[in-house]
């Protein structure tokens, strides 16, 4: 499955990232990029993984200096996890520890109420 990447806006203040598909190497550069610009122009992220089917150590690299630019920025970041989530993503979140890492919502409408 191709990777796409797809942002969504219109909360005012917060821009949810959606992952769909398999993001390695190739896309990594490019998550940087839209997770970066978000934080920004001051939003708080969430980043949507119910449809990624598997993320690489440098997409996850990424995830984790975003976080913490987040937190240097004082705006949220989550990330939704669900059961459409690919099992591949969420082993990787469990087996590494990064569930205790995270904030994990099972929604964004959960990620959203925070």
């Amino acid at each position: 499955m191709a990777s796409e990447i797809d942002v969504d806006r219109r909360v005012p203040g917060v821009a949810i990232v959606g992952l769909r598909g398999e993001h390695e190497t190739y896309s990594s550069s490019q998550v940087e990029r839209e997770l970066t610009n978000a934080l920004t122009d001051g939003c708080a992220v969430i980043v949507d993984l119910s449809h990624t089917e598997f993320l690489d150590s440098s997409v996850v690299s990424v995830l984790l200096r975003s976080r913490d630019d987040a937190q240097v920025r004082g705006v949220r970041f989550a990330l939704v996890v669900d059961d459409s989530t690919g099992w591949a993503v969420r082993q990787l979140l469990e087996v590494t520890g990064l569930t205790a890492v995270f904030p994990i919502a099972a929604s964004r409408a959960e990620a959203l109420a925070g």
